[in-house]
């Protein structure tokens, strides 16, 4: 169990990023501090934080203890120029003890810089800010929040909400409603369309019998994002469960699986197949006493149900005991 701890905690703390690559200043008479101290020491953060394909960086100052500065140099090909400064406050944060001692930066994705915080023990909880370069505006606007808690089997349990785009990091206030509409838009259709791509190659999978080495790489922040875009409803909650139930059948994305399977009875409780897949889940990665008391649920609402009990698989009753 101590080993899922470990497994999923850092999943959850570097979902889908580039992790970022830490250089100490060449400032070398500065002297480590205790842990409960905050470290003056600066830090250099490379990526591709605008949307060209040259390496950029950022220089995180953490010697203010009231604030960390973090100031972006841009690579225009024949040098670097700086370009902004975000500054970074435990305000920006609601639920982390002492963000700032506990802070992480990092590029997920192309012309994007994560700011996140993360604290503390096996039950991990972590926020992250995405700002995102706009060409139209030549800066950086937060868009996005994300907050993941660690649940008791271990899993991430996340929560997505897009900002309204009125924040970019020069500090201008912005009335940007049109381009939050066009790039929710797009999100959406972005989503929609990994929603059908995986459906699609995960039936495939199963109908050929190779799906046990299928492997899409499923991460649950991008999971928790393509849910918030499709919510699971009545016209595809059955496309999510099968989804799901074909997830559960791989070698290493069983957490996917039942990752999927708690947001689908969380929407349906009384959904009686879902408790079947993910208690198969849930036994596939060991979980049993978990697997147990879904195999239970799922038995007790066949019966309330007035389903034919004959059908509740063999498997069920022996892994009960």
């Amino acid at each position: 169990m101590k080993k899922n701890i470990i497994i999923y905690s850092l999943i959850l703390f570097f979902f889908s990023t580039t992790i970022y690559c830490k250089v100490k200043s060449s400032n070398s008479d500065r002297k480590e501090t205790h842990q409960e101290a905050i470290t003056p020491v600066e830090e250099k953060i490379k990526g591709y934080f605008n949307n060209d394909d040259l390496e950029d960086y950022i220089i995180r100052d953490n010697t203010q203890q009231e604030k960390n500065v973090l100031t972006i140099f841009l690579n225009d090909g024949k040098s670097y120029v700086k370009k902004g400064m975000l500054e970074v406050v435990t305000d920006d944060f609601e639920t982390i003890e002492n963000p700032l001692q506990n802070l992480f930066i990092s590029n997920p994705r192309r012309g994007e810089i994560l700011v996140g915080a993360s604290c503390c023990g096996s039950f991990k909880t972590t926020e992250s800010n995405y700002y995102k370069f706009y060409d139209e505006i030549d800066s950086w606007i937060l868009y996005k929040k994300t907050s993941a808690t660690i649940d008791s089997d271990f899993l991430p349990v996340i929560d997505v909400a897009y900002q309204d785009f009125s924040y970019s990091i020069d500090g201008k206030n912005r009335k940007n409603d049109e381009l939050r509409a066009r790039q929710l838009k797009l999100f959406k259709e972005y989503n929609e369309e990994k929603f059908n791509i995986l459906y699609r190659e995960y039936k495939k999978a199963a109908e050929t019998k190779t799906v046990t080495k299928e492997s899409g790489n499923l991460n649950f922040d991008k999971l928790a994002e393509m849910v918030y875009n499709i919510p699971v409803n009545e016209s595809n909650i059955k496309q999510y469960n099968d989804l799901a139930y074909y997830i559960g059948f791989t070698e290493h994305d069983k957490a996917a699986s039942v990752f999927l399977l708690k947001i689908i009875i969380k929407k349906e409780p009384t959904r009686v197949v879902a408790y079947l897949n993910l208690a198969d889940a849930q036994w596939g990665m060991k979980q049993f006493e978990n697997a147990r008391e879904s195999y239970k649920k799922y038995e007790s609402l066949m019966r309330e149900s007035g389903k034919d009990t004959k059908r509740i698989p063999s498997r069920v009753k022996e892994r009960i005991k």
